[in-house]
């Protein structure tokens, strides 16, 4: 979910608020800030690379798709969490 909220809600994005914060996915959250930061980046990519996408993970994204007419890609396609962030790590 990490994932997707940080390529999804882009500051300038027409499908977002005008008020939503442009996301990011930090190296180090070990600090509270003002800015809209989220987890750690290299803790989260490790966690992506030891535990696959369960079968709750892809039910709950086919009923997202049936309300909302949208899905998460990292679940369909784990692989791409690798080719976004892993080499920032």
């Amino acid at each position: 979910m990490v994932f997707y909220m940080a390529t999804r809600y882009e500051t300038g994005d027409n499908a977002s608020p005008e008020n939503m914060p442009d996301l990011r996915i930090v190296k180090d959250n070990s600090k509270q800030s003002k800015e809209p930061n989220l987890g750690n980046l290299c803790t989260l990519v490790k966690w992506n690379e030891k535990f696959a996408v369960t079968d709750f993970e892809k039910r709950r994204n086919d009923r997202v798709q049936e309300l909302q007419c949208n899905r998460d890609p990292f679940i369909d396609h784990p692989e791409f969490v690798d080719s976004i962030w892993t080499s920032k790590c």
